[in-house]
């Protein structure tokens, strides 16, 4: 079945109505529509998108707010993601830790993060999954620290599964987010010289650039 092209702006403004309602949980739907210069139709589609497609447990109580998750100023942000991934991923190399215990704590970190960034945490912790289904844990942490550091980032997709003519984009990453049973990245793509929304399902590494 052909993928479904997502447009860039649109999920790039959907990302800030994210953290807007993430950092001010209660902001009611004529107030956020104010703030992002739309209608109260256009936002609401925008809602609808965020809970049915981004799957954010995104709910309407005196306000928008997010069901679940850490709103205070402290926060764990993105940085902590590679910082887990990091402890985790060493912690099972080490006979001493069972493994047991580790997909334990893991199951129950990502409900300490905002809820935008529950969904990635998973993801980033996510040793236990079957490998070759998808990307592994190894490059959702890869694009969180382009992320957090600012990065160039090249993909190396899998044979067959590449990007157009691109088989190694760069990308100078602004958002990864989930859509569906999907996740995205948008950046500037350096060889397409615009910015792009690529489907990271099939890549298989992922590499800083200096």
């Amino acid at each position: 079945m052909e993928r479904k092209r997502l447009v860039p702006d649109r999920f790039k403004r959907i990302w800030s109505i994210v953290r807007c309602v993430a950092e001010h949980p209660g902001l009611t739907r004529f107030e956020l529509a104010h703030r992002f210069a739309l209608s109260e139709r256009q936002l609401q589609a925008d809602l609808n998108l965020i809970r049915d497609e981004l799957r954010l447990p995104l709910e309407r109580r005196r306000g928008y707010r997010f069901s679940n998750g850490d709103t205070s100023s402290n926060a764990l942000n993105l940085k902590d993601i590679h910082t887990l991934f990091l402890l985790v991923g060493r912690a099972r190399c080490d006979p001493a830790f069972p493994h047991e215990a580790l997909d334990d704590l893991s199951a129950k970190l990502p409900h300490v993060f905002p809820a935008p960034l529950q969904p990635l945490v998973r993801k980033a912790l996510s040793f236990h999954d079957q490998p070759g289904i998808g990307p592994g844990p190894a490059v959702f942490a890869c694009l969180t620290e382009a992320l957090v550091r600012r990065q160039p980032v090249k993909l190396h997709f899998t044979s067959g599964t590449s990007v157009g003519y691109l088989t190694e984009p760069i990308v100078d990453p602004e958002i990864l987010l989930p859509h569906g049973d999907s996740w995205y990245l948008i950046g500037a793509c350096r060889q397409r010289g615009r910015v792009v929304m690529l489907c990271v399902d099939g890549v298989e590494s992922a590499s800083l650039e200096v």
